[in-house]
């Protein structure tokens, strides 16, 4: 949502959803309080419960709408992965005749989700998928991310990550259906910057601050180490987890698979926080320490940590690891 804000800004009359006013409540607010002479405007729709977005859809009345991805992200509330992209695909409903949905070919479930639409343009970084537009990862740059090759246009991704390039690929392929160019889709692209608790880094006495605690689910746990552990660092690797909610009874499962990916991974310490991450926790390999209150965590980061080392925050929001990251900036 924001990338795509930035890439369309300066040459589109538009508006933005400020945040995460996605809900029931958040859509309407947002809406309401743009602009009235703005011509378009670009809003996030997500749900707590089966039909919200499906309502949502309807009110919007979307010309162009896009599921970035299906996960396991409120399994709990959704009636797991099935129920998830269920809910997801509602956002389909609202799309008028004229309407296009947006289809990243890397997730077979949005691909599935899309079979019976007419109206679709898809995009891929695989060069073995034909796709509406292609892209391709080119080369890592410095912070995790990559350049990128896109309709015979590089440019350096603002995005961390191979994740972050294919949320990239998809802003620009909805940029290009709302009649940007090419070479300037590219140098908005360039011209973007991270969003904050999405992968940030900071320069600290205490090392190299990996901020992505925005939010967690299992894939954004996966692509977060993943990303983390591309990074070089001098030092050590450190990795401060928290849990991820809103996964219900697939809970203990989810968090023991997370744990089985990341000890495969070279990380040399494991902080983890909370009592909801005991799964998580169990399941790690490896040096590891378990903190019920943050206070002691903040506590043995300060003592544990050099300026060399490299340190990943990442756990759903509601535990306040980036207010961790913030003690440790300051």
């Amino acid at each position: 949502k924001e990338l795509l804000y930035h890439l369309l800004r300066d040459s589109h009359d538009i508006g933005c959803s400020p945040g995460n006013l996605n809900s029931t409540q958040g859509v309407p607010l947002a809406i309401c309080n743009h602009l009235a002479g703005q011509r378009w405007f670009i809003t996030e729709l997500g749900a707590s419960h089966p039909g919200e977005i499906a309502r949502l859809s309807h009110l919007v009345k979307p010309e162009l709408a896009v599921i970035t991805n299906i996960g396991h992200a409120h399994a709990g509330l959704l009636g797991g992965l099935r129920g998830v992209q269920r809910t997801k695909s509602e956002i389909w409903q609202g799309l008028g005749p004229q309407g296009s949905a947006i289809i990243p070919l890397s997730d077979e479930r949005v691909v599935e989700s899309a079979r019976l639409l007419r109206r679709i343009v898809t995009c891929s970084l695989d060069p073995t998928r034909m796709a509406d537009y292609n892209g391709a990862i080119l080369n890592p740059i410095e912070q995790g991310r990559y350049r990128l090759r896109i309709e015979g246009c590089e440019c350096d991704c603002p995005l961390p990550g191979r994740h972050g390039a294919e949320l990239a690929l998809i802003a620009w392929t909805m940029a290009r259906s709302c009649g940007m160019t090419p070479e300037a889709v590219a140098a908005r692209l360039e011209a973007g910057g991270p969003v904050s608790g999405r992968f940030v880094i900071h320069e600290t006495p205490h090392g190299r601050l990996v901020d992505d605690s925005y939010n967690a689910s299992p894939e954004s746990m996966r692509a977060a180490l993943q990303t983390f552990c591309e990074l070089p660092t001098r030092g050590r690797r450190i990795a401060v987890l928290a849990a991820m909610g809103e996964l219900g009874q697939w809970s203990g499962q989810l968090h023991r698979e997370v744990a089985e990916y990341a000890s495969r991974l070279p990380v040399n310490r494991f902080l983890v926080l909370g009592n909801d991450a005991r799964e998580l926790f169990q399941g790690l390999r490896g040096h590891k320490k378990f903190f019920l209150q943050p206070e002691a965590l903040l506590r043995e980061l300060r003592r544990l940590t050099m300026p060399e080392d490299l340190l990943l925050f990442k756990g759903s929001n509601i535990y306040g690891l980036g207010e961790l990251v913030r003690e440790l900036m300051h």
